[in-house]
C-alpha cells in the first residue's frame, strides 16, 4: 500500500511568498517529517505539499514566474533536512493545472514529483 499525505482542505486564495499559509505548511511538514514512522516508511508514504493553489504571487504581491519555486522550495528543504527521503509531490497553480514556471525555476532535490489534477473537460 502507498499513502499520499496532504494538508486538509484546499489552499486559501491569493497566496503570497512569506504568507501565513506558507508558514503553516512549513510547520505542518516540519512536525510530520520528524516522526520516526514517517521516515521509516518513506518508501510507502509520500507527501503532497499543498492542495490546489489557485494563484501565487511573490513576496511583493506581484506576478512572478519564480513565485511557485520560492513558495515551495523552502518547505522541501525543511522536509529533507528532517531526514524524509520519500517522494514529495509539488502542486502547480490553477487548481494544480499550471506548471509552466517550473520549467525555468524547478524545485530542486531528489524524489520530486508534480501533483497534477486532471479534470474532465480539460
Amino acid at each position: 500500500m502507498y499513502v499520499v499525505v496532504r494538508p486538509p482542505g484546499v489552499c486559501p486564495p491569493n497566496l503570497k511568498v512569506g504568507d501565513y499559509y506558507q508558514q503553516y505548511l512549513m510547520t505542518v511538514w516540519d512536525i510530520f517529517t520528524q516522526l520516526n514512522n514517517v521516515k521509516k516508511y518513506a518508501g510507502q508514504v509520500s507527501i503532497e505539499l499543498a492542495n490546489e493553489p489557485v494563484a501565487l504571487k511573490n513576496a511583493k504581491g506581484e506576478d512572478d514566474p519564480k513565485a511557485l519555486h520560492d513558495y515551495f522550495q523552502p518547505i522541501v528543504e525543511k522536509i529533507r533536512s528532517n531526514g524524509f527521503t520519500g517522494i514529495i509531490w509539488v502542486p502547480g497553480t490553477g487548481w494544480q493545472a499550471n506548471y509552466t514556471s517550473y520549467a525555468t525555476h524547478p524545485i530542486e532535490g531528489y524524489n520530486i514529483g508534480y501533483a497534477v489534477h486532471d479534470y474532465c473537460g480539460w
